[in-house]
């Protein structure tokens, strides 16, 4: 049976692919051992390759990534600033209203370690001009006594330690 070139064109993709039945196999290879121009067209057929290419990533996925990426950025930005910020605001605080951690300078240092010093050698009178009697004083009358209270406290005192030496 004499098959038309046309039908066997159509034929050709299922018989290249091996998809089609094995009596349309042998109609079109019968066809081919007859007609130059068939085979010409088999041949051709194989030797070209049809490159693979790679479907391009849509736009959104990218989009995705670089809003994640940004999110995560200012995720650890603002990580980053609390774990900064809250122990300067909270140190801050305390420091201005006095029960802070307060910093002295080396001579406060070296004159409280000659303080102790002359305590623990038992020199009391040295020890005593350590002591800044006048800024002690004008630190208890800012924090505890007006300057009316203190008088009528010094009077007393006076009083009491003359009592005491007349007994």
């Amino acid at each position: 049976m004499k098959l038309d070139c046309k039908v066997i064109e159509d034929l050709l993709p299922l018989y290249l692919d091996n998809m089609c039945s094995e009596q349309s196999r042998k109609m079109v290879e019968e066809h081919l051992a007859e007609c130059e121009e068939c085979r010409r067209l088999v041949k051709s057929t194989q030797t070209v390759q049809i490159p693979h290419i790679e479907p391009e990533k849509p736009a959104a996925d990218s989009a995705v990534k670089k809003s994640f990426k940004k999110i995560r950025f200012r995720w650890w930005i603002s990580v980053l600033a609390v774990l900064i910020l809250v122990p300067v605001i909270f140190l801050g605080w305390n420091q201005y209203h006095g029960r802070g951690v307060h910093y002295t300078n080396i001579y406060e240092m070296q004159i409280g370690n000659a303080f102790m010093k002359c305590l623990d050698e038992g020199d009391y009178e040295k020890a005593y001009q350590y002591i800044d009697i006048d800024g002690l004083k004008q630190e208890w009358l800012e924090q505890w006594f007006d300057e009316k209270n203190l008088k009528i406290s010094s009077q007393t005192a006076l009083q009491n330690s003359v009592n005491t030496e007349r007994k």
